[in-house]
Protein backbone atom coordinates (compact mmCIF):
# COMPACT_ATOMS: atom_id res chain seq x y z
CA UNK A 1 0.00 0.00 0.00
CA UNK A 2 1.47 3.17 -1.05
CA UNK A 3 1.05 6.57 0.72
CA UNK A 4 3.23 8.91 -0.76
CA UNK A 5 5.69 9.06 -3.62
CA UNK A 6 8.52 11.24 -5.24
CA UNK A 7 6.53 12.57 -8.64
CA UNK A 8 4.22 14.33 -6.23
CA UNK A 9 5.59 14.76 -2.32
CA UNK A 10 9.20 14.69 -0.83
CA UNK A 11 8.71 11.45 1.15
CA UNK A 12 8.10 7.87 -0.53
CA UNK A 13 5.78 5.76 2.15
CA UNK A 14 4.41 2.36 1.50
CA UNK A 15 3.35 -0.66 3.83
CA UNK A 16 6.08 -3.54 2.75
CA UNK A 17 5.42 -7.10 2.22
CA UNK A 18 8.25 -7.00 4.80
CA UNK A 19 5.64 -5.87 7.79
CA UNK A 20 7.19 -2.37 7.85
CA UNK A 21 6.01 0.94 7.04
CA UNK A 22 8.53 2.43 4.94
CA UNK A 23 9.83 5.79 4.43
CA UNK A 24 12.48 4.56 1.20
CA UNK A 25 15.01 7.37 0.01
CA UNK A 26 14.63 9.48 2.79
CA UNK A 27 16.18 12.66 2.75
CA UNK A 28 16.31 12.78 6.36
CA UNK A 29 18.78 10.36 6.57
CA UNK A 30 22.42 12.48 5.54
CA UNK A 31 25.85 11.54 6.10
CA UNK A 32 25.54 13.76 9.16
CA UNK A 33 22.38 12.15 10.54
CA UNK A 34 23.00 8.06 9.25
CA UNK A 35 20.64 6.50 11.76
CA UNK A 36 17.83 8.08 11.46
CA UNK A 37 14.94 5.44 11.40
CA UNK A 38 13.48 4.71 7.77
CA UNK A 39 11.17 1.48 9.06
CA UNK A 40 8.72 1.41 11.77
CA UNK A 41 6.94 -1.64 13.17
CA UNK A 42 3.70 1.10 13.96
CA UNK A 43 1.67 3.50 12.10
CA UNK A 44 2.45 6.26 15.08
CA UNK A 45 6.25 5.79 14.80
CA UNK A 46 5.33 6.74 10.81
CA UNK A 47 3.41 9.66 11.29
CA UNK A 48 6.22 10.75 14.00
CA UNK A 49 8.56 10.39 11.67
CA UNK A 50 7.16 12.63 8.87
CA UNK A 51 6.29 15.13 11.74
CA UNK A 52 10.26 15.39 11.31
CA UNK A 53 9.80 15.75 7.42
CA UNK A 54 7.31 18.76 7.66
CA UNK A 55 9.23 20.39 10.50
CA UNK A 56 12.62 20.39 8.08
CA UNK A 57 9.80 22.10 5.17
CA UNK A 58 9.21 18.76 3.12
CA UNK A 59 6.18 18.25 1.07
CA UNK A 60 3.92 15.44 3.07
CA UNK A 61 0.74 15.73 1.22
CA UNK A 62 -1.98 15.85 4.04
CA UNK A 63 -3.90 13.10 2.73
CA UNK A 64 -0.37 10.96 3.27
CA UNK A 65 -1.14 11.82 7.06
CA UNK A 66 -5.19 11.29 6.67
CA UNK A 67 -4.71 8.13 4.83
CA UNK A 68 -2.10 6.53 7.58
CA UNK A 69 -4.61 7.33 10.38
CA UNK A 70 -7.21 5.25 8.78
CA UNK A 71 -5.41 2.41 8.17
CA UNK A 72 -3.58 2.39 11.28
CA UNK A 73 -5.39 -0.65 13.10
CA UNK A 74 -5.53 -2.86 9.83
CA UNK A 75 -1.93 -2.04 9.16
CA UNK A 76 -0.68 -2.37 12.66
CA UNK A 77 -2.63 -5.72 13.02
CA UNK A 78 -0.51 -7.01 9.99
CA UNK A 79 2.50 -6.07 10.59
CA UNK A 80 2.58 -7.76 13.82
CA UNK A 81 0.85 -10.51 12.09
CA UNK A 82 4.35 -10.35 10.00
CA UNK A 83 6.32 -9.92 12.61
CA UNK A 84 5.57 -13.36 14.23
CA UNK A 85 5.57 -15.19 11.36
CA UNK A 86 2.59 -15.11 8.89
CA UNK A 87 3.22 -15.64 5.41
CA UNK A 88 2.54 -12.44 3.39
CA UNK A 89 1.96 -14.19 -0.13
CA UNK A 90 -0.97 -16.00 1.47
CA UNK A 91 -2.20 -13.47 4.13
CA UNK A 92 -1.35 -16.26 6.90
CA UNK A 93 -4.04 -18.63 5.34
CA UNK A 94 -1.72 -21.40 3.44
CA UNK A 95 -3.67 -21.35 0.37
CA UNK A 96 -2.97 -20.31 -2.93
CA UNK A 97 -3.59 -16.43 -4.04
CA UNK A 98 -1.97 -16.15 -7.45
CA UNK A 99 -5.20 -15.95 -9.13
CA UNK A 100 -7.10 -14.13 -6.37
CA UNK A 101 -9.04 -14.62 -3.48
CA UNK A 102 -11.15 -16.88 -2.97
CA UNK A 103 -8.64 -19.36 -4.53
CA UNK A 104 -10.67 -20.78 -7.41
CA UNK A 105 -10.13 -24.71 -8.10
CA UNK A 106 -6.29 -24.02 -9.67
CA UNK A 107 -5.01 -26.10 -12.48
CA UNK A 108 -1.94 -27.62 -13.06
CA UNK A 109 -0.46 -25.23 -14.79
CA UNK A 110 -0.84 -22.26 -11.82
CA UNK A 111 2.40 -20.90 -11.47
CA UNK A 112 1.56 -20.29 -7.82
CA UNK A 113 0.56 -23.98 -6.17
CA UNK A 114 0.83 -26.04 -9.58
CA UNK A 115 -2.80 -26.86 -8.70
CA UNK A 116 -2.38 -28.34 -5.32
CA UNK A 117 -3.64 -24.99 -3.89
CA UNK A 118 -1.30 -24.77 -1.57
CA UNK A 119 0.80 -21.02 -0.84
CA UNK A 120 4.02 -21.84 -2.81
CA UNK A 121 5.98 -19.86 -0.16
CA UNK A 122 4.77 -21.07 3.09
CA UNK A 123 3.82 -24.57 2.00
CA UNK A 124 0.06 -24.42 3.17
CA UNK A 125 1.48 -23.64 6.53
CA UNK A 126 0.57 -20.02 6.75
CA UNK A 127 3.90 -18.80 8.18
CA UNK A 128 6.50 -20.07 10.16
CA UNK A 129 6.41 -22.29 13.09
CA UNK A 130 6.07 -18.94 15.29
CA UNK A 131 3.33 -17.85 13.20
CA UNK A 132 1.47 -21.40 13.70
CA UNK A 133 1.66 -21.33 17.54
CA UNK A 134 0.85 -17.29 17.55
CA UNK A 135 -2.09 -18.06 15.56
CA UNK A 136 -3.66 -19.95 17.34
CA UNK A 137 -3.39 -17.81 20.56
CA UNK A 138 -5.07 -15.23 18.32
CA UNK A 139 -8.24 -17.80 17.49
CA UNK A 140 -8.16 -18.82 21.11
CA UNK A 141 -8.87 -15.16 22.93
CA UNK A 142 -11.66 -14.57 19.88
Amino acid sequence: MGYARFSYADVYVFLSCYGQLECCGCWLRTEENPSIATSFYETEEMLEHLKLHIAAGHNVPEETIEDLKADALVNDKWIDNVYHGMCTSCEGYGVCLVRGPPPPKHADDCWGCKGSGLCKDCEGMGGNKEWQAYSITIKESQ
